[in-house]
């Protein structure tokens, strides 16, 4: 892949500065204005991001498997002659459903950290004196960051609310800071996209094919987005639930170190936490079940504060949705909020055994039936009967929803439900925490696209992610 190169050359015509300015056939206002959308797509998810972060600081042990940072099991981490390091971490929110990669350095003393990208950098900025950190010594490093995420949150808050907030108010123009570079996917270079790592090719739940990057800048700012365009795709920045094309898959800051700080926002998050914890449940609500309940509808309120919705919408209708997850994690739940948008829902608690279910899985693909398949789903051998059942039936896109709900919590709804038809009465408790020993997380090399799904009460809202076709 060649460097982004400038464009001074051609700066004497200003539509030479235009993004994409010889790809794409549109009256600069407005692809203009396409470019804006996307770019506050990505900005309602970058929000929403820093808001989590400022709740975590406030509430930590609430927050504190809300918001999850880890490595990239292939991405390397670099260390400098002047002892700063630099990485990728991959941040998990239940807010951003899929994450968002942190490009970041790292001073000597670990007291100050930066963040120099936000998204996919497929071109990162990688000081010429670095060398690869042994493993060791990065993961050593990375649990203490994880073990302190104060560091990273202040960083982030500083990146998005210091610097890319400033830049894009007022509903900035877009220009071409440097040529358009031709893009075709290769196998050793990975993306880092949210919470996972894959192969480039499959970045945002599609393909990429051979296509073309181009860096652009907010005028009068220093940040910069690197845009994705397919020419092959259509123009549909307008329609939410296709891919965007073009796509905005990294923010670049300059570097601006993050400092704590208190702030009334803050103190507003706080405020705003503590009266939902403190809301009295309702008289017809069980009392074991109420600390559940509001958890939920904490994590669907904090999603609402950021503007953005829990899942955003997948890009390829859904034939088959396999929910995994323990006894009580809300399964069922979610399974009916599919049904009432027309799916066909395979339940074994009804059913009684796997073999019904399988049978009733393909009488609902011979009728043309979308199936979601709503079972424990513990391990991969289980969760390949309905893979192998929808090859058979002509093969479709296929989606795992793993459903992440805490065990103790699980326990609570489980015993909260003593009239369920297979799982209740004493030994109910037990049932649940062996699922938990034997749960394998679903792979990515199981189905096309998969789905974290944190505690919530708004299945409705994950229903119509999940069925992007109405």
């Amino acid at each position: 892949m060649r460097p982004l190169l400038a464009v001074a050359a051609l700066a004497s015509n200003a539509v030479a500065l235009a993004p994409y300015a010889k790809q794409i056939k549109l009256a600069q206002p407005e692809l203009q204005s396409w470019l804006a959308r996307d770019v506050g797509r990505r900005r309602q998810e970058l929000q929403a991001l820093a808001w989590l972060g400022r709740a975590h600081r406030v509430l930590p042990n609430l927050f504190d498997k809300v918001f999850t940072i880890d490595r990239y099991a292939n991405a390397p981490w670099y260390a400098c002659d002047d002892g700063r390091t630099y990485g990728t971490l991959k941040t998990g929110t239940a807010v951003v459903a899929r994450g968002v990669p942190v490009s970041f350095s790292l001073s000597g003393d670990g007291a100050k950290m930066t963040v120099s990208g936000l998204g996919c950098d497929i071109l990162p900025r990688i000081p010429a004196n670095a060398s690869v950190m042994e493993e060791r010594d990065a993961e050593r490093l990375c649990q203490q960051l994880v073990a302190s995420k104060r560091i990273l949150i202040d960083a982030i808050e500083t990146a998005v609310f210091d610097v890319l907030e400033p830049a894009l108010a007022g509903g900035p123009t877009f220009e071409a800071t440097g040529d358009v570079v031709e893009f075709t996917p290769r196998r050793d270079l990975f993306a880092r996209e949210g919470s996972s790592e894959k192969w480039l090719q499959c970045v945002s739940e599609y393909y990429f094919a051979a296509a073309s990057l181009q860096e652009v800048v907010a005028v009068g700012s220093d940040v910069r987005f690197v845009f994705y365009y397919d020419a092959t795709e259509p123009l549909n920045s307008e329609d939410l639930r296709r891919n965007v094309n073009p796509e905005i898959i990294c923010c670049r800051l300059p570097e601006a170190d993050g400092a704590a700080r208190a702030s009334l926002s803050c103190v507003f998050v706080v405020l705003l936490v503590l009266l939902v914890l403190l809301e009295p449940s309702s008289a017809t609500r069980s009392t074991r079940r109420a600390p559940v309940a509001r958890r939920g509808r904490l994590l669907v309120f904090a999603s609402i504060l950021a503007s953005s919705s829990a899942l955003k919408p997948l890009t390829t209708p859904p034939r088959l949705v396999i929910l995994a997850g323990l006894p009580g994690s809300g399964k069922s739940s979610l399974a009916a909020a599919l049904e009432k948008r027309g799916w066909a829902v395979v339940n074994q608690d009804s059913l009684g055994n796997r073999r019904k279910c399988e049978r009733a899985c393909a009488r609902a693909f011979e009728r043309g039936d979308r199936v979601v398949i709503d079972r424990c789903n513990h391990d991969r051998a289980q969760r390949a009967h309905w893979t192998r059942i929808l090859e058979r039936a002509g093969g479709g896109y296929k989606v795992a929803v793993w459903l992440t709900t805490p065990v103790d919590s699980c326990v609570e709804r489980v015993l909260a439900r003593p009239a369920h038809p297979t799982l209740a009465g004493p030994g109910a408790e037990k049932v649940v925490r062996n699922f938990e020993k034997s749960f394998d997380p679903p792979g990515e090399d199981e189905v096309d696209a998969i789905i974290k799904l944190a505690p919530t009460d708004d299945y409705d809202a994950v229903a119509a992610a999940l069925d992007p076709c109405m």
